[in-house]
């Protein structure tokens, strides 16, 4: 079994052994990670250590599952499976960082072959901090925006151009006293204000 283990980090070391590979690997923006078919993590770029504030070594011959965060292991695991069993997947999960706190990311795992044989996977890991703090963002001004429309009686309107439909605010449907527009999307070419 030891033979084994050797032969397959090996293998995974040697499939970055190409310099455009290893360049590649090593410039991209993205956390990518190279973990074996039993989970361990056997590779990974400062992009990655830079994100969750690890030394090389602190993640290297480790486990990966201890780094996602709770309520999140099963399904990460579950699809670690998947591409161990030779699909490529892509899935949101939330990994901790060293001083403890969750960080959103997209990861986008395809599995290394070697004979025709998986033998691990390399996955980039894409920070979604940004993302998920201006969805927040957006929200709460959107909250505002519902809100100081009620207060001023007013209402707002787009014009979806690829489909010919208008979609109303909800207190536009209130001021025209047509609620029963909230169920049908209103074409632009049968409404004219």
């Amino acid at each position: 079994m030891a033979g084994t283990e050797w032969s397959g980090h090996k293998a995974l070391q040697l499939n970055q052994q190409n310099q455009t590979q290893k360049d590649l690997y090593n410039r991209f923006p993205d956390g990518i990670v190279t973990v074996d078919h039993k989970g361990i993590m056997i590779d990974m770029n400062q992009a990655l250590l830079d994100m969750l504030s690890y030394e090389y070594r602190d993640l290297h011959l480790k486990p990966f599952n201890p780094f996602i965060a709770d309520g999140f292991q099963s399904e990460t695991v579950n699809y670690f499976n998947r591409v161990i069993s030779g699909k490529s997947v892509k899935h949101f999960t939330k990994v901790i960082h060293k001083h403890g706190f969750e960080i959103p990311v997209r990861l986008t795992s395809i599995p290394i072959f070697e004979n025709e044989k998986v033998i691990g996977l390399y996955a980039l890991v894409h920070d979604l901090t940004d993302t998920e703090r201006d969805l927040s963002e957006l929200s709460h001004i959107k909250e505002k925006l519902i809100s100081a429309q009620a207060t001023a009686d007013m209402g707002t309107w787009e014009v979806d151009l690829n489909t010919n439909t208008i979609h109303w605010s909800d207190q536009l449907y209130e001021i025209y006293e047509r609620p029963e527009w909230k169920d049908e999307s209103i074409d632009l070419n049968k409404f004219s204000l």
